[in-house]
């Protein structure tokens, strides 16, 4: 038994060893065909190909957990965020720094 049919993840379908084969047959069909583009001495590049996509292995609970540190760490980043990446901030720097030429103009 599988370690997934053990946690009694029987709703999500991983993937089974078909699955596997398959992605190693296209990823090397994938290579040949670029190694052949290359070998045949094709004009331009080979064709971008897309690698067959992995299964998301996490559990529903896993995948909530995940969401919700990454929300609290994007509310941690814009807590502490430096201020010349805040736009007010930038705004005040630069109205301070017209202030002072104008003052350094007046001065001469």
């Amino acid at each position: 038994m599988t370690r997934s049919a053990l946690a009694g993840d029987h709703t999500r379908r991983r993937w089974t060893e078909m699955h596997y084969m398959q992605a190693s047959a296209l990823s090397y069909m994938q290579f040949m065909t670029q190694v052949m583009w290359a070998g045949q001495g094709l004009d331009g590049k080979p064709p971008k190909l897309m690698p067959w996509s992995l299964p998301d292995l996490r559990t529903p609970e896993q995948i909530a957990e995940d969401e919700a540190r990454a929300q609290r760490v994007a509310k941690f980043l814009a807590s502490v965020k430096p201020p010349a990446l805040d736009p007010e901030a930038e705004r005040r720097w630069r109205e301070a720094v017209e202030q002072r030429r104008q003052a350094a103009k007046q001065a001469v």
